[in-house]
């Protein structure tokens, strides 16, 4: 992971989190990775350092104001992890419903793929029922870690924004919600 800070860098600036990639039913249901990779520097580059954040933008808010428009700060912040958290939930959420969709397609035997074995062709090649049976357990595999894998990661964004919360609830108070 790239460090958020260097000796040169203003410890007020943050990174900006990454733009969420472009949704296709493919980047779910075969490059997970990217997906991943998005969510977690996601997450690196707004929960993890919330903390820091607010304590930066509260202290900077006391030292250029006479005012204490800690309640302000606090709302404008909680606004823009909302925005990241929408985003989060909607790659989320968009191959949670292309686990559905896949999983509709297998079970209909409507995927690409998916076809009737005729004796014309069990003639010329005795294994073309193992191969296919053997294509389907394959799918069924991968549509079975899409769909953990989906499930992790909602559990695990439920834990992030519950904890980030809870960072706002005591630095904050409930003013800013």
């Amino acid at each position: 992971m790239p460090h958020l800070w260097t000796s040169q860098t203003d410890p007020n600036s943050y990174p900006t989190p990454p733009t969420p990639p472009k949704l296709t039913p493919q980047l779910c249901l075969t490059s997970q990775s990217t997906v991943r990779e998005f969510l977690n520097m996601s997450r690196h580059y707004t929960d993890d350092v919330l903390k820091q954040r607010l304590n930066s933008r509260l202290n900077e808010d006391r030292s250029t104001s006479s005012t204490d428009g800690s309640v302000e700060v606090c709302k404008d912040l909680l606004n823009q992890y909302r925005s990241v958290w929408e985003q989060r939930a909607n790659v989320i959420n968009y191959c949670q419903t292309q686990s559905a969709e896949y999983r509709s397609n297998l079970l209909a035997g409507s995927d690409n793929d998916s076809k009737v074995i005729t004796n014309e062709e069990l003639r010329h090649n005795p294994y073309a029922l193992k191969d296919l049976q053997d294509q389907q357990d394959r799918k069924q595999e991968q549509l079975q870690m899409l769909e953990n894998w989906v499930n992790n990661e909602l559990f695990i964004e439920k834990i992030v924004i519950k904890k980030s919360l809870d960072v706002f609830k005591r630095t904050c108070g409930g003013d800013c919600f």
